[in-house]
């Protein structure tokens, strides 16, 4: 009992010094150190190529955005995430915290950065992909308001989206859908 006491002590400490902000340059260079070691979290042959990671140009152009968003604690990058405009939504396309870093609410955070941006922005919405059987992928989100959608239903650039995922390999994906609205806010 004491050791479970310590260790929700430390967790309540770490949490409370997570700080979610806009990136800037300077953090590129670990974002992929980060995305790489939470590949290794997902089960053999899930990822169709663990090593690559999101595309330097496209971060680049999502900091210019003002849409490339990361998590600190104690002054060291240990999560981000990327989203584009599309339409009239943000697209979450990417979401990443450290391992040594996880359960510790910091991908709550980050989501939640992105879904108050869409709203700030005046979006219907933030849509994403995701795997609809790992429990830090669909249902982490549904926790989050987000409700699937059956492709027929998917704003367009999610099935193309979609599409794309499962000619890379990409298997048991789901389109997803965040819409922005007074019943929404009670969600999260």
């Amino acid at each position: 009992m004491p050791n479970q006491q310590l260790e929700l002590t430390r967790q309540a400490s770490v949490s409370e010094s997570i700080q979610i902000r806009t990136a800037t340059s300077r953090d590129l260079a670990c974002l992929p150190v980060i995305e790489k070691a939470a590949a290794k979290l997902f089960p053999p042959g899930r990822i169709p190529n663990p090593e690559t990671t999101y595309p330097k140009e496209l971060l680049e152009k999502s900091l210019s955005k003002e849409l490339l968003f990361v998590a600190e604690i104690s002054n060291e990058v240990v999560g981000f995430c990327t989203s584009t405009e599309i339409a009239s939504y943000l697209h979450l396309d990417e979401l990443s915290v450290h391992p040594d870093f996880g359960q510790r609410g910091i991908g709550r955070a980050l989501t939640i950065r992105v879904l108050e941006e869409s709203s700030l922005r005046r979006f219907v919405g933030v849509t994403l992909t995701t795997f609809s059987d790992l429990r830090w992928n669909a249902p982490f989100y549904r926790k989050l308001g987000f409700v699937d959608l059956s492709p027929t239903h998917l704003p367009r650039h999610v099935q193309a989206i979609l599409e794309q995922e499962q000619a890379e390999g990409l298997l048991h994906r789901v389109g997803m859908v965040y819409s922005n609205g007074p019943d929404q806010q009670s969600q999260r």
